[in-house]
């Protein structure tokens, strides 16, 4: 609950961000070209990035 996972295909491990806001569920996210994912909360309405 209120966090993204990020899967490292090398490794096979997971690592968790825990996300800012509670209860937030996300809409859509993409990656950019220097691999931060951008996503859209969609109960919040809020922008958010994990580094």
């Amino acid at each position: 609950v209120d966090t993204v996972s990020l899967l490292d295909p090398a490794t096979g491990k997971f690592q968790v961000f825990s996300l800012p806001t509670r209860n937030e569920g996300i809409r859509k996210m993409i990656v950019d070209p220097q691999g931060r994912l951008w996503y859209m909360g969609s109960h919040s309405g809020k922008l958010g990035v994990v580094q």
